[in-house]
């Protein structure tokens, strides 16, 4: 090796130790900073003896430390997904999606577009009857249900995922629920036949986001307003807000910010002065994220209990601006009884309850707090079941919720083709949401779930379980 040789060699070296130790030295002047964009929990320092032994996980574990705080992380980060977006049409991120022209999507999202079975026929009818059992029992108090689900961006625009995705045949999870709520009288505000209807008028949402834009979010207002108002039986109009949108409001990409940390926040207002905020927050709010916004307008004659997610966050200002009084809640469990039940007073409760379609399968995770009704001893509908007798059945009782006692079950000994479930206790029969609550230890046990909600003041005994 000649002298040129060697010196290039050294330099070559010399560079690629300086860049080596780049990210280590910065953190000393970071402190290890680490960028939320991700949305996701950075790992935490390991511990060098845990529980009394040497952690001989320690090496794997700095690692994951020191990868998520190293000094340029997030710019080298943000040009890396630049990069693989531009030049290769691909995202860094497994939970993102990159389609056509920029167009980002939510990973979670791509069984609901390819059509693929969520759910089996049994528990699609499980899920129709929970949320059946939340508008009878709104109805049964004199309020108005209306349920709504958020569309997924690719299931209004299924021409901008990209070739590598071929959708099947058949319908939608959301299509497929939708029309059996209809079917069973459950009112439903379908909001991707809104959506769809809507395209050519404009772009509905968000290019780097998941969610609907403002001027989509008008298109939803508009439909659940005039749902609502046929069904209560008066004129219900919205604020006036026009359906042109500028860009004077700050806001960010959710998708965009996990594959390109460093790109700047967004922009978008409604364009004219109608937007005006004319309802009062009770209480105090930090934003429209909270979990409980409450507030009062000179508006219909009507209450709002809005349960959302989300997508709902567009929603709250234009409808908060339309009802007398309006409850915006993303607490779980759905606390129905306690915010519609035991509401007394002159303004009739309209219950909305909005979800976004990807998470359509949560509703058979977390039981709301309804009063579970009571069914007839002797009725047709008991006489078709299977029925569990008490050694068949484990029970856990749960913390009431005014005057109210959960119940969650496993009955053994059914198949899983059942859709309703009913519970014999104290002498009483009751239908009961035909799951086990997310909540209960009881729910990983092999059988049919069951939880219910009834009025109490004594230790209740579970007699017989009935499932068909």
């Amino acid at each position: 090796m000649n002298k040129t040789s060697k010196i290039i060699c050294i330099i070559f070296t010399a560079v690629f130790v300086l860049a080596a130790l780049v990210p280590l030295a910065g953190m000393i002047f970071t402190g290890g900073r680490v960028n939320d964009a991700e949305q996701r929990t950075p790992a935490s320092f390991p511990e060098i003896v845990a529980d009394g032994k040497l952690n001989l996980d320690f090496g794997s574990g700095f690692e994951d430390w020191f990868a998520d705080r190293f000094a340029l992380r997030s710019e080298l980060a943000d040009a890396n997904g630049k990069a693989m977006l531009s030049i290769f049409g691909t995202s860094p991120e497994d939970s993102v999606v990159a389609g056509k022209d920029s167009w980002l999507f939510y990973a979670d999202t791509v069984a609901d577009y390819l059509r693929e079975e969520r759910l089996t026929d049994a528990e699609l009818q499980r899920l129709v009857n929970s949320i059946k059992l939340e508008s009878d029992y709104v109805r049964s108090i004199g309020g108005v249900y209306v349920f709504a689900a958020a569309p997924n961006k690719n299931s209004i625009y299924p021409e901008m995922m990209g070739p590598l995705f071929s959708q099947n045949e058949g319908n939608s999870l959301l299509e497929r629920l939708n029309a059996a709520l209809a079917s069973e009288g459950v009112m439903v505000c379908d909001l991707k036949q809104v959506l769809t209807d809507n395209k050519t008028s404009g772009q509905l949402y968000y290019t780097g986001d998941s969610h609907w834009n403002l001027y989509g979010s008008i298109f939803v207002r508009d439909a659940l307003l005039e749902k609502i108002g046929s069904a209560a039986g008066i004129n219900v109009s919205g604020d006036g807000r026009a359906k042109e949108t500028l860009s004077d409001g700050e806001r960010e990409d959710d998708l965009l910010k996990m594959v390109r940390p460093g790109e700047p926040k967004m922009f978008e207002r409604f364009s004219n002065d109608s937007s005006a905020v004319n309802y009062k927050v009770k209480g105090r709010m930090a934003s429209l994220d909270d979990m409980l916004i409450e507030t009062s307008c000179e508006g219909t004659p009507l209450r709002l209990l809005m349960f959302r997610d989300s997508f709902g966050r567009a929603l709250i200002q234009p409808l908060a601006n339309t009802f007398s009084e309006a409850v915006f809640t993303r607490g779980v469990p759905f606390d129905i009884y306690g915010k519609a039940g035991l509401y007394d007073g002159e303004l009739r409760t309209v219950v909305v309850r909005e979800i976004v379609e990807r998470n359509l399968t949560d509703l058979l995770k977390n039981a709301p707090v309804v009063p579970a009704p009571s069914v007839a001893e002797g009725s047709e509908v008991l006489k078709s079941m299977t029925c569990c007798e008490k050694e068949m059945i484990s029970v856990e009782k749960g913390t009431g919720s005014h005057g109210l006692v959960r119940i969650c079950g496993i009955a053994r000994g059914v198949d899983d083709s059942y859709s309703r479930v009913i519970v014999k206790a104290g002498g009483v029969y009751y239908e009961a949401f035909p799951f086990c609550d997310a909540s209960s230890d009881l729910r990983e046990e092999a059988g049919c779930g069951f939880t219910l909600w009834i009025v109490s003041e004594s230790d209740v005994e579970i007699e017989a379980v009935y499932a068909g």
